[in-house]
């Protein structure tokens, strides 16, 4: 997992807890291309789509806010944005808002657009969502995005990081104000369940993740647990604390930091994933007849698999495996330096 810092002078997070200056009280620019719910920022290519999930505690909505933001984000990502609108809490609780979160992509890919070339972006409670619909479309089989950022989710609903104590009173948000949105949103359905709470899913096999957060927010250990354990799970994981800023600095002038971060990360044209221990070795790869990639790991004498959805397999093999291929008989064979054997694996 990549973790960095983003520092804030104090007047910078003095602007972030005021919002001066900020995306909350901008207008939408005049060069915005509106075509009912998608927002298209000018060098929007329209080749993938950007499926952007709104916050406010599962219970409120501002659209045009929304699609300021929408705007924004279709720029970073360089292709067009889908605002979501989504069932609200109380009068409907989970997993309304998922289902219709859900549904909106299904939408998109009926459009035409690969699954690969869409980016799932959420902020808050729509951080959530979007967490929770990775995993829902794991579970289901259906087809994964190409990634997802994730701005101050709330990924365990049980409300047991330890920053919603430590951070209580230094964000804008508190944990009494927490507690009542978890259960407003839940309705009943257990905090401790997956999708509903991320943190409690099966995280192998998600696509690329960034996941932000603000360094006073008392969210931030649910994104440090999540990125931890999405990162555990095998899967590329990009985590960015902004050093001094409460929940929701994303709307004051810090965004465009974000925004610059969220644009070189679609970008990047490597993803890491981790495979074993830092000293393991991963030495070669090779693809399977199974459509699975394998490799061998030379210092901690292993064979690794990583099949197609991104779950990992690991098996001891003995000293030093190095070159690793596929065979005619639908085994891998692979070298062993330091006991003078090849081997094979089924």
């Amino acid at each position: 997992m990549q973790t960095t810092t983003i520092p804030a002078t104090p007047e910078q997070a003095a602007i972030g807890r005021d919002r001066t200056g900020g995306l909350f009280t901008a207008e939408l620019p005049a060069d915005a291309r509106i075509d009912g719910e998608w927002v298209t920022a000018p060098g929007a290519t329209g080749e993938g789509a950007v499926v952007y999930v709104h916050g406010g505690g599962f219970q409120h909505t501002d659209p045009e806010r929304e699609r300021v933001l929408a705007y924004h984000f279709s720029a970073a990502a360089r292709r067009p944005a889908l605002r979501v609108e989504y069932r609200l809490a109380p009068e409907h609780p989970y997993p309304a808002a998922l289902e219709d979160a859900l549904a909106a992509y299904g939408e998109v890919l009926r459009r035409g657009i690969p699954a690969e070339r869409v980016l799932f972006v959420g902020e808050s409670a729509g951080a959530t969502l979007i967490l929770s619909m990775l995993l829902e479309l794991k579970r289901t089989g259906r087809s994964l995005p190409g990634g997802a950022v994730a701005i101050s989710p709330s990924t365990d609903l049980t409300l047991s990081s330890e920053s919603l104590t430590a951070n209580d009173g230094k964000d804008v948000i508190s944990r009494a104000v927490l507690t009542t949105v978890a259960a407003d949103y839940l309705g009943g359905a257990d905090p401790a369940g997956a999708p509903q709470s991320p943190i409690h899913g099966k995280l192998g096999g998600l696509p690329p993740l960034l996941i932000a957060v603000g360094g006073d927010e008392i969210l931030l250990d649910d994104a440090r647990r999540f990125a931890a354990a999405a990162d555990a799970a095998g899967v590329s994981v990009q985590l960015d604390v902004y050093e001094g800023m409460p929940h929701a600095f994303h709307l004051s002038a810090e965004a465009g930091t974000l925004l610059g971060r969220i644009g070189d990360w679609v970008e990047a044209p490597v993803r890491e994933y981790p495979v074993s221990g830092p000293k393991a070795g991963p030495y070669a790869v090779a693809s399977g007849p199974d459509g699975a990639l394998w490799f061998t790991l030379v210092h901690e004498g292993g064979i690794g698999r990583r099949s197609a959805g991104g779950e990992l397999s690991l098996y001891s093999v003995g000293a030093g495996p190095t070159v690793i291929a596929a065979g005619p008989d639908g085994a891998m064979w692979f070298s062993q330096y330091q006991d003078h054997r090849i081997g094979r694996i089924s």
